[in-house]
């Protein structure tokens, strides 16, 4: 073993393990970044649709983007192959001073003498045994960190967001009908928005002279959101109000019309349970009385009440 540790062969094998390792974590750090800018990318053209999630800032998308898609792979390899040449000269020593005790131990018989078969084949297979374990500690640590899929990392990065704005609306400005909320749909989204919500409403009973009137909801910011009211016939103008009609091309209807709001309230719960006594019709709701965050959905309307700390 310790002519071994003097053949030059092993340290130059080791030196290229080395560099090998260098070039893998060179290249996973370079794939990284390219891998970051398609992120800046692609959130800047969700941006620009409006198509974003607006339950994740900019440094969540590209945080949850990067994780699933970086090369892991070459990173785990490059760490076991220095992790190997690192610990090989250690560990040799160490199985050269194990057999050499058993040796001792054993009478100095001539079975465990060095160098003959049986010390031979403890080497090899010591060795053998130190690198499946070296490999098997990264391949598992491997895939017990797999990221899994894009929506399951979206979904971690949700959890720890926080909105920068006490209300953020989504397209804005949310419009509304308020035949989609039942026979007393006026005053149920009232409650919603004033009571639960906390926002102020202003009343337009002649909007923009269409005849036609508009309860506005706000907190005082450019986020509005619109509940209009049908004229007395329950029906709507195309001309006064063409988000609630079909577009002239196929584009402009490929997307539902869906709406978000996010709000930041000191006690999300209370603000649910403002809405769950007024008997408002909900699809889905979450959070409870110590949850950081409750969720309230509606016909063409999520909304999600986050818990502020001022």
């Amino acid at each position: 073993m310790t002519d071994l540790l003097q053949d030059k062969s092993l340290f130059l094998a080791l030196g290229g393990m080395l560099a090998l390792a260098a070039i893998l974590y060179v290249t996973s750090l370079v794939l990284t970044r390219k891998i970051r800018r398609e992120a800046e990318d692609d959130w800047d053209y969700q941006v620009r649709e409006n198509m974003q999630d607006l339950r994740l800032d900019r440094d969540g998308y590209i945080r949850a983007y990067t994780t699933v898609h970086a090369p892991r792979k070459l990173r785990y390899i490059a760490g076991a192959l220095a992790a190997l040449a690192l610990l090989a000269i250690p560990a040799f020593t160490l199985i050269e001073r194990f057999l050499h005790y058993v040796w001792i131990w054993s009478g100095q018989s001539r079975v465990f003498e060095p160098p003959f078969l049986v010390w031979q084949f403890s080497i090899y297979f010591s060795i053998l045994a130190f690198s499946i374990s070296v490999v098997w500690l990264f391949h598992r640590r491997y895939y017990l960190g797999l990221p899994g899929q894009m929506r399951d990392a979206l979904i971690r990065e949700r959890m720890e967001f926080i909105p920068d704005k006490p209300l953020i609306v989504g397209p804005n400005p949310a419009q509304l009908d308020v035949r989609d909320y039942g026979a007393d749909g006026r005053e149920s989204l009232r409650v919603l928005f004033e009571d639960a919500l906390e926002l102020t409403r202003s009343i337009h009973e002649n909007w923009a002279g269409s005849g036609y009137v508009r309860d506005t909801y706000s907190d005082g910011s450019d986020m509005v959101i619109e509940v209009y009211m049908p004229d007395e016939n329950g029906r709507f103008n195309p001309a006064t109000h063409p988000f609630f009609f079909p577009g002239k091309f196929a584009r402009a209807n490929d997307k539902p019309r869906h709406f978000l709001v996010l709000r930041l309230l000191p006690d999300p719960y209370k603000a649910c349970q403002i809405v769950l006594s007024s008997e408002q019709k909900l699809t889905k709701t979450s959070g409870g009385e110590r949850s950081r965050v409750c969720s309230l959905s509606l016909p063409y309307l999520d909304i999600y009440i986050y818990q502020s700390h001022t």
